[in-house]
């Protein structure tokens, strides 16, 4: 796992594998989703691709839900391998389908735990990872002489601005990573003398 306290890992993209297991195919796919609905979605897809396959099985995992389907194969054949092999890499917002084609040879459970599971870690691995960092926001209200050393802070923590107005006085809606909100306020109010004021943060 991540070693940031606010840092977690998600797919740096699609990873696609095939196995071959008794003549029966297994066509992966693992890509990063954000929510239940777009994992859905992904999966809806690749029935509509291969839609004379005879299965698909699908796992996905988006912030504290998960979810695994054995789309009719034997229970616990292919969604609870697949969403074995998603929580082995410690990945989070990602979806993985395994497609299968029956080749005429029955694989008995444990041949389709072990085809399901290897063919959603093939896929897993060639997807690749990144690392991402929860964020929160915060409003900072402050008078125009103070912007240059605002900015400074801004920049030495990274913090971006997602909204701004400018009337009698400056009010900028900031986010940055969660973990350093609280550093960057006393940095801001270390710079400026205590002249910014804090609000609505999230």
């Amino acid at each position: 796992m991540s070693q940031d306290p606010d840092g977690y890992r998600v797919p740096a993209g699609v990873g696609e594998a095939v196995r071959v297991e008794k003549r029966s195919r297994f066509l992966a796919l693992a890509a990063p989703v954000f929510t239940a609905v777009e994992a859905q979605e992904l999966v809806e897809a690749r029935r509509r691709q291969y839609h004379d396959a005879a299965h698909h099985g699908y796992a996905f995992r988006v912030g504290d839900a998960e979810r695994s389907s054995d789309d009719g194969e034997p229970s616990g054949t292919a969604g609870k391998p697949i969403l074995a092999a998603i929580h082995a890499t410690g990945l989070e917002s990602v979806a993985v389908v395994v497609t299968r084609y029956f080749g005429g040879v029955k694989l008995g459970p444990g041949g389709l735990v072990r085809a399901y599971g290897e063919a959603a870690r093939d896929a897993l691995a060639k997807a690749g990872q990144e690392e991402r960092f929860h964020t929160g926001g915060v409003v900072v209200t402050f008078d125009f002489e103070l912007t240059s050393p605002v900015h400074h802070v801004m920049q030495k923590f990274d913090a971006h601005t997602v909204d701004s107005s400018y009337s009698e006085r400056v009010r900028l809606t900031l986010e940055l990573r969660r973990s350093l909100l609280a550093p960057f306020k006393a940095a801001l109010l270390e710079s400026t003398a205590g002249k910014v004021e804090f609000s609505n943060e999230r």
